[in-house]
């Protein structure tokens, strides 16, 4: 597939053209999920946002929203049609231009038609309520699969729907995302050490999952500097709430140098709240260290005052998130 799929991988990529790699070359290697669940029979990844507050120690959230993005043409697995884009990639930016991408207000505008004019047929014939109830569930399946990019939560409710164990792809996009985070933990601290200020930094990353026909979740890449463009009313209910949750879990807040004075001296000015908070006005904390030891005293007593406050700025971290 390395030398036959048209994937742009920047303008320094080239196709392999079947040689023994020079030594000291790099390369990105991927296999091609040949049988991948289908919807409709559409091709669809998973894109899924994870804020990393810290790395030492390693600190997740990931956020409860996320987006499903569907390729435009009905999956075929035949190598004959490996040059059909919209049958096999499944990147929003090139599905939009397809003839066959359908926005979720257009997805959302004809469910609104659909359900007019059921309710005018009801109007006028007697139905039989279990037929009533069958036509309700196979037009809000349709309605449902036709739009070309979905939130997760309602990919969430397909999956229910047919029975499928939500539960086990949460628990291996879960997995996934920690092992990934752990193999670049050394390499990541290193540069932070050397680089920045760790009490400042925070990352949000775009996940890209995918699932085959047996429900395997299989990471497709990670992205750094994941697009938070809304150019749909369902980008904004996403992409909104992503950013604000973001930045309060982080702790941004705006920077007055009068009132902190030079923060290169001392990197915790940046958190000015941490000198009011206390174990005792931390009621989450102090339950937290129940379930830890029988006694929190004896606990507490062998906590260096850089451990308490440790403790102390993740626990209000840990309060502020929402999603």
């Amino acid at each position: 597939l390395v030398n036959s799929l048209p994937v742009n991988l920047g303008p320094k990529a080239k196709e392999y053209d079947g040689k023994e790699p020079k030594p000291g070359a790099t390369w990105v290697m991927q296999r091609y999920i040949a049988d991948p669940m289908l919807i409709d029979g559409y091709k669809f990844d998973l894109r899924l946002y994870v804020l990393v507050t810290g790395f030492d120690p390693l600190r997740i959230y990931m956020f409860n929203e996320g987006l499903v993005r569907f390729a435009t043409e009905r999956y075929v697995n035949d190598p004959g049609n490996l040059e059909n884009q919209y049958m096999h990639l499944t990147n929003y930016s090139l599905n939009k231009h397809s003839t066959s991408y359908v926005s979720p207000a257009a997805a959302a505008k004809a469910a609104a038609a659909a359900q007019q004019a059921k309710a005018e047929k009801r109007q006028q014939a007697d139905e039989d309520e279990d037929q009533e109830d069958e036509d309700d569930d196979a037009n809000d399946e349709d309605v449902v699969s036709s739009a070309s990019k979905w939130t997760l939560s309602s990919f969430k409710k397909y999956c229910q729907a047919k029975g499928i164990d939500w539960n086990n792809i949460q628990q291996q996009m879960n997995d996934i995302v920690i092992k990934t985070l752990i193999s670049v933990e050394a390499e990541v601290l290193k540069e932070m050490w050397t680089k920045c200020q760790q009490s400042s930094c925070f990352e949000l990353f775009g996940w890209d999952m995918m699932l085959d026909e047996k429900y395997n979740v299989h990471l497709i890449e990670v992205n750094i500097m994941p697009s938070l463009s809304c150019t749909t009313s369902l980008d904004k209910a996403v992409k909104y709430a992503l950013v604000e949750n973001t930045l309060c879990t982080a702790g941004a807040t705006p920077f007055h140098r009068k009132r902190f004075g030079d923060v290169g001296e001392n990197p915790n000015k940046r958190h000015p709240r941490y000198d009011q908070l206390t174990f005792e006005t931390l009621p989450n904390l102090k339950a937290a260290i129940a379930r830890i030891s029988d006694t929190s005293k004896p606990f507490l007593e062998c906590l260096t005052p850089e451990h308490k406050l440790m403790i102390m700025e993740y626990e209000d971290e840990y309060s502020r998130r929402h999603h």
